[in-house]
């Protein structure tokens, strides 16, 4: 990757007395303009890692860097870097407007330039209603809405944003992941936490997959796609044939046989002709391709879910 990008080398944390790391040997780069989303189970290690990058949790081994400097060592860096955890950090006195200006003042934007980004990010994330009310008043997913509108206020390098679109509704994670676009867009580098795999198709960057703190998967979503995932020939039959001889692994479902495949276009035309005139009994025909939950499942052995008692 370039000096200008992001880079995390062997980060691994342990907390005392846990007995397996939070992170283990976690490794990848992101380059300025791009999206980097870190996908996983609650307790699979991506809110330390989040807080890891930005220093807020000190990393037992390996180093994170930007533009080839420390990250986490340098105050000059990590003004650079605006960030949304994904416990909410708002003063609840303060009306979001309030709280949107301080923040934006922090980051040294001047009067008039704050007003501006605290208009557009207002209009983006539909909360231009909800500025002048005390944040305490407002419901959890408006609190939520301003929480990621104060990652986003200041004109940064690189955006954090750790399970942003947590408890909103579907219009504002819609409105959050157009913004995310937007920023990335603009030269940005963003780093999106998330259990929501519709997220990261939607998003169409590269992923971080973590289980149990270790990187099981990372890559653009095609090419974990391509590395990871089978496609399922699925063929219909008007009434059963023997497969008892087949050399590949096929299962029925009623009357549909299904056969896993890593590649369809070659494995297609082997098992037809193998199937020879049992396939005058086939009513139809076709490859599902394989899909990101589905690659999860097989790589962790389990969807994406809560559990209890792993390390966030």
């Amino acid at each position: 990757m370039t000096g200008a990008g992001l880079q995390v080398l062997h980060a691994t944390k342990r907390y005392s007395g846990a007995t397996t790391d939070a992170l283990s040997d976690v490794t990848f780069g992101v380059e300025a303009g791009a999206v980097c989303c870190v996908i996983g189970r609650n307790g699979a290690g991506k809110s330390t890692l989040m807080s890891s990058i930005v220093g807020l949790t000190r990393l037992n081994e390996g180093s994170v860097t930007l533009g080839g400097e420390s990250l986490p060592d340098s105050a000059e860096l990590r003004r650079r870097v605006g960030f949304a955890a994904q416990s909410e950090a708002l003063y609840p006195l303060l009306s979001g407007r309030e709280n949107l200006t301080m923040f934006g003042r922090l980051a040294g934007l001047g009067r008039s330039e704050l007003r501006a980004r605290v208009a557009d990010v207002a209009q983006r994330l539909s909360i231009a209603d909800l500025l002048d009310q005390p944040v305490r008043q407002l419901s959890g997913g408006e609190r939520r809405r301003v929480h990621v509108a104060a990652a986003l206020i200041s004109d940064v390098d690189v955006v954090m944003l750790d399970e942003p679109t947590a408890g909103v509704d579907p219009v504002t994670r819609s409105n959050v992941l157009d913004l995310v676009r937007v920023v990335a867009d603009q030269g940005a580098i963003v780093v999106y936490s998330t259990h929501y795999l519709q997220e990261v198709e939607a998003l169409d960057g590269q992923i971080v997959m973590l289980e149990r703190g270790r990187v099981v998967a990372s890559g653009a979503v095609s090419a974990v796609l391509a590395r990871h995932g089978t496609s399922t020939v699925e063929m219909e039959f008007a009434e059963p044939i023997d497969v008892s001889t087949s050399p590949w692994n096929a299962e029925w479902e009623g009357s549909t046989l299904r056969i896993d495949v890593t590649q369809p276009n070659e494995e297609l035309p082997r098992i037809l002709q193998h199937l020879g005139a049992a396939t005058l009994h086939l009513r139809s025909l076709q490859v599902v391709e394989p899909t990101l939950d589905r690659v999860f499942m097989e790589l962790t052995g389990m969807g994406l879910r809560e559990d209890e008692g792993l390390p966030l």
